[in-house]
């Protein structure tokens, strides 16, 4: 995984527990965004250099962009135009001062049988002692690597526009661009595109959009204080369709296509931890979220993982990143799955050894309910679970009716062994093929 911090590009796994980064990449200045792109097999990635002005004193940014090996590794140069104008490095794509890259595209539009590739990059300027009317720039640059020496790569700049408000979020539509400004939508395309675009879009948003997508007919865009929101492309136009009634901060959203007899899927992310499923996108109107994840964080990204668990049916994975620089990774599970876990997480919440947080007085009374009325299952306190061993649960399941575990009957052991018989389809050895099922759902391969 791929991922940045204080001046480094970090190249790292994901496990159970917090480990040194073994590799990093030094980036001249302050990365932001971060991309890869398949056609030129190399990451993106876009970085700010702080330089000061004399007479008056002013500090200000300059926002560059770089190609980065992955298998090399090797250092970014920074981008000094002196030597680019001698021809000594590449020209890079880069903005003027206080220009801030917000969105970066990989994009490979097809047209009559024939791929291009270009990227967008969409820029925020923010200019305090200079107020103007340019606070957003689209750019598309060519990028190929050099036919002589393949590890170069040589960029073209292609089209620039300018607009009123920064770019914060673009998507690709066939041959054509849709990108929101501020609170609208544009289109770009070329003049023979396969899409005509009206030429003043109807649909407007009520707070500038932090993530947009489309799938078919359809734009899912997450915005920055009325959570999702659903737009329908209509003769050319952007009109609206549907939207969450309740708003709330977005953050970030990953759309799951559908697959057999489930219809499409939309994780969002919102401030405050919490992520949301939402089911029956294509139904206009009012859009009814499914059972709540709340995470201790909020997580700003959300991207597709491709190695599922092995012990789950779910081909369904998801990275989280948290604003506080953790990782999560969420997992979608099938009704029967849920219903074990569940039972997992009662007992564990039960146990003082496993969950010591808890004040003695409300565990029976709010950490029960609170799990009882929400569908998130927290791996967190099943890992802890997992780190023993299996006579560990043994004991447990056997001190039913106790006064540690007071609330754990004859019934809910039974129950529990009727859930484990029901995913794992073993009569003997419960606790044995549990533990073995569970250190399996909570590895984490990339």
């Amino acid at each position: 995984m791929f991922c940045f911090a204080d001046g480094q590009l970090l190249v790292c796994s994901l496990d159970q527990e917090a480990k040194a980064v073994p590799r990093r990449i030094d980036i001249p200045g302050n990365p932001s965004k971060l991309t890869y792109s398949d056609h030129l097999r190399c990451l993106i990635v876009s970085y700010s250099v702080a330089q000061v002005r004399e007479m008056p004193l002013y500090l200000y940014r300059t926002a560059c962009v770089e190609f980065v090996d992955p298998d090399t590794q090797s250092p970014l140069v920074s981008n000094n135009m002196n030597l680019v104008t001698q021809g000594l490095l590449p020209w890079r794509p880069h903005g003027v001062t206080g220009e801030k890259i917000t969105c970066i595209l990989d994009w490979m539009p097809y047209k009559d049988g024939n791929a291009y590739h270009l990227i967008a990059i969409g820029t925020s300027i923010s200019l305090p002692h200079q107020p103007t009317t340019r606070q957003g720039r689209l750019m598309l640059i060519q990028a190929s690597r050099d036919a002589i020496d393949p590890g170069k790569i040589t960029c073209i700049d292609k089209h620039t526009q300018w607009f009123n408000d920064p770019v914060y979020a673009m998507t690709a539509y066939g041959d054509s661009l849709i990108i929101v400004s501020g609170k609208k939508f544009f289109t770009v395309s070329s003049r023979n595109s396969q899409t005509k675009w009206v030429r003043n879009i109807t649909g407007v948003l009520p707070s500038p959009a932090v993530a947009i997508t489309v799938q078919g007919g359809l734009i899912y865009v997450t915005t920055s204080r009325h959570s999702l929101l659903v737009y329908r492309i209509v003769n050319g136009d952007i009109v609206m369709h549907g939207s969450d009634p309740i708003a709330r901060d977005g953050l970030s959203h990953n759309f799951l296509k559908a697959n057999g007899f489930q219809s499409d899927l939309l994780f969002v992310s919102t401030r405050g931890g919490a992520i949301r499923m939402f089911t029956c996108l294509d139904q206009p109107g009012d859009l009814v979220p499914r059972p709540t994840a709340n995470l201790p964080v909020s997580l700003i990204k959300l991207v597709r993982g491709c190695k599922p668990p092995a012990a789950l049916t779910t081909t369904k994975t998801f990275y989280g990143f948290g604003i506080n620089g953790s990782v999560y990774r969420l997992l979608c599970l099938d009704a029967k799955e849920w219903h074990l876990l569940r039972l997992l997480l009662n007992i564990c919440l039960r146990d003082e050894a496993i969950c010591p947080s808890l004040a003695r007085r409300h565990r029976y009374r709010d950490a029960i309910s609170q799990v009882e009325n929400s569908e998130h299952i927290d791996g967190n306190i099943l890992a802890r679970l997992a780190s023993r061993d299996s006579k560990y649960l043994d004991e447990v399941l056997m001190a039913c009716n106790k006064s540690q575990f007071k609330d754990l009957t004859p019934d809910t052991v039974h129950m529990f062994f009727e859930a484990v018989q029901d995913v794992l389809g073993v009569y003997n050895n419960h606790t044995q093929a549990v533990f073995s099922w569970l250190r399996g759902m909570l590895h984490i391969e990339i």
